[in-house]
């Protein structure tokens, strides 16, 4: 187990903690937040836990990071959705900018004034490595993304590593995994 520890002036004492993979520590509103393997948590001085958040509804956390802002929003970086926020923390609201899935990007394809994005790839040996995040486009200057996440007949696909633009018709796109 990963261990905290608070400096009393005097001497360091054990925090109480019973979690594991301790990733971030911060300080906000006057509250300890942790950061942890699925979850987040709101802690007093005395290591009681005021708030515990392991899911968005949906899914799990997989959270990198997290901050209270003064307005009690609850900003979370998530290794799978990207940046999420939650003023009640029971409804969370993904933050998409204009902009491919994540930073994955595997093969590149224009078609018309369009370009397309697959943000899959493969091992040294060939093997997959399970990337979720299929096809983005920007299409009329407007980014989509098609992947499990957004599309449920997506579901099974992963590591989408080629696109080939249909030459007779440039909004008929094939996409490989």
């Amino acid at each position: 187990l990963d261990s905290i520890y608070t400096y009393n002036g005097h001497h360091w004492e054990p925090y109480t903690w019973a979690y594991k993979d301790i990733r971030k520590m911060e300080f906000c509103n006057d509250k300890l937040w942790t950061v942890s393997e699925f979850q987040l948590n709101q802690m007093q001085e005395d290591g009681k836990r005021l708030l515990h958040l392991n899911t968005y509804g949906f899914d799990y956390l997989r959270a990198q990071d997290a901050l209270a802002d003064e307005n009690g929003v609850l900003w979370i970086a998530d290794q799978l959705y990207g940046l999420m926020k939650t003023t009640d923390f029971e409804n969370f609201a993904q933050i998409r900018p204009n902009g491919p899935w994540d930073r994955s990007s595997f093969d590149l394809a224009v078609a018309g004034n369009d370009l397309w994005v697959a943000g899959g790839g493969y091992d040294g040996a060939w093997n997959n490595v399970w990337i979720i995040s299929g096809v983005s486009a920007s299409i009329n200057g407007t980014w989509k993304s098609f992947n499990p996440m957004t599309l449920d007949e997506l579901k099974p696909v992963r590591d989408v590593v080629r696109l080939v633009v249909d030459p007779h018709n440039s909004s008929h796109v094939y996409a490989a995994s």
